[in-house]
């Protein structure tokens, strides 16, 4: 789910979305408005979480202009199984997801051959219920059971991908968004990622074959062309090329956190609900060969950035 920081960019990035015209749009969804000093905070900061009132309010206001494009009725199947797999005190919890998954296993082949977007979403359920299992038997020792239900999970969230693309190609007029193309990329991504403890990704050459095979850099690049303010996307690029050991690419990705937020220029900076880039152990070649002192000079200089005083 997107941030409330990247919500408000991409509310901001709509023509004609001056600061006026945006707490406009917001006194349309709350009459009492919001305060400015409030919104103003959460479109400079990574870091901020923000309370209650004002999340709703600004995924009210993003729904409006940026509706989901799935189906109502499958969203709400995959909220009920967010839910089921959330409630660990849940008796029959397992169960439960098996008869949730079987269910979601028989519709998907069920819908109709234009129903592309449908299809898309129940293999991207299917996948998310595999990829929840992963951590399980990473932790307790299934290596079978483990590479099992990682490549189930990849497979389906490939299926998820292509029926988007046949989507695309026989909708052109209304063609679905680079962004959830790249969701399910990362999804997939993640399936290999979250298999390997993290002491031991930088040297697995199935993490490393797959971020090559996936094209997973380029698709990064391509989707921060078009909304640059994901730092997230632009983290994890810096991520995934320090782990190829790939010089230049960790230059582009900082430098476009860097152009996001000043706040990223500090390597202990600690973004939303992310540990920092100086204690990832992902970002350790990129610390080492690339975010050099004089690297980081060089970027201060280049986006006006103050030295913080000893």
């Amino acid at each position: 789910m997107a941030s409330t920081y990247n919500k408000i960019h991409r509310l901001k990035s709509q023509d004609g979305w001056t600061w006026e015209h945006f707490f406009h749009e917001i006194t349309l969804i709350h009459p009492p408005g919001l305060d400015e000093k409030t919104l103003y905070s959460h479109y400079r900061h990574p870091h901020h979480g923000g309370k209650r009132h004002v999340i709703n309010i600004i995924d009210q206001l993003h729904r409006k202009h940026f509706p989901d494009p799935y189906p109502d009725d499958i969203n709400g199947i995959m909220r009920l199984y967010n839910n089921l797999h959330q409630n660990s005190k849940h008796l029959d919890q397992e169960e439960d997801i098996i008869s949730l998954e079987t269910f979601a296993g028989a519709q998907v082949h069920r819908e109709t051959p234009d129903a592309y977007l449908r299809r898309c979403r129940w293999n991207w359920l299917l996948a998310n219920i595999s990829f929840d299992r992963i951590p399980y038997f990473r932790d307790n020792g299934k290596h079978t059971q483990l590479i099992q239900t990682r490549n189930s999970a990849v497979e389906l969230y490939e299926k998820a991908i292509m029926e988007l693309e046949q989507h695309n190609l026989a909708n052109t007029a209304n063609k679905i968004e680079e962004r959830y193309l790249f969701k399910l990329r990362q999804n997939a991504l993640a399936c290999f990622i979250n298999s390997v403890t993290q002491e031991n990704r930088s040297k697995d050459p199935e993490i490393l074959k797959y971020i090559k095979d996936a094209d997973f850099i380029e698709y990064s690049k391509k989707l921060l062309q078009a909304e640059p303010f994901h730092w997230v996307i632009a983290r994890n690029g810096l991520r995934f090329s320090s782990l190829l050991q790939d010089l230049d690419n960790c230059k582009i990705f900082f430098s476009s956190l860097v152009s996001t937020s000043k706040h990223f220029i500090d390597l202990y900076y600690k973004p939303l609900e992310n540990v920092s880039i100086a204690t990832g152990k992902d970002f350790s070649w990129a610390i080492n060969n690339v975010l050099t002192p004089e690297f980081l000079d060089e970027l201060r200089s280049t986006y006006n950035i103050k030295t913080a005083e000893p």
